[in-house]
């Protein structure tokens, strides 16, 4: 992802001081990884849980079965816990600095919660949203509507310091500019930009 990254910024296609990064199912691990091993995005957001040993704990037979077949990954306690180390971001949550938005559901936020609890222990840059009587997609058009105008919103207040003056949206950029503030206190910009 950084060479494909580096090799467009060399073109000056991109700022690459304003890169954000989203995804949806699978794409929500792809997120928390890159977020979790890399510096070069400066906003994220994820409309899913990522790959964290709280999903192998609550998941059942299926998700075992899967960590296990996909990614060679048992429990997180036993002779796993280095591999586990190397892809969960709720285990990496103090190499994050990039502001992330959630957007879960109801069925599924609490895979999320490892990683929430984390960032938001470390008061990290993160907001998450829960959508009632939601399963893995969000399929009720207003739930849709809401993500789709907040994804939007999150990513201009981030990379191009933009606000939506809709007074309706006044609490969100409050909440926001409160995040941009434990933004600062990790300095974003003295991190490396790969690790």
């Amino acid at each position: 992802m950084e060479a494909a990254i580096a090799k467009v910024a060399d073109t000056d296609i991109i700022d690459r001081s304003r890169i954000g990064i989203s995804g949806w199912s699978h794409g929500s691990e792809l997120v928390n990884y890159a977020i979790s091993h890399s510096n070069l995005f400066r906003a994220a957001i994820a409309s899913g849980p990522g790959r964290d040993p709280i999903q192998y704990d609550l998941g059942g037979a299926f998700f075992r079965s899967d960590f296990s077949r996909s990614y060679h990954l048992e429990s997180p306690d036993g002779d796993s816990r280095a591999r586990w180390q190397r892809v969960s971001a709720a285990l990496n949550a103090p190499r994050i600095f990039t502001p992330l938005l959630i957007n879960g559901s109801d069925g599924k936020y609490i895979h999320c919660m490892q990683l929430v609890t984390a960032l938001r222990e470390l008061k990290k840059p993160m907001e998450l949203f829960i959508y009632p009587n939601e399963l893995h997609d969000k399929n009720q058009p207003t739930h849709r509507y809401e993500i789709y105008q907040r994804n939007v919103d999150w990513m201009k207040f981030w990379l191009k310091d933009e606000e939506d003056p809709d007074p309706a949206k006044a609490e969100q950029y409050k909440r926001w500019r409160e995040l941009r503030k434990l933004q600062g206190e990790d300095d974003l910009s003295s991190q490396p930009t790969s690790r």
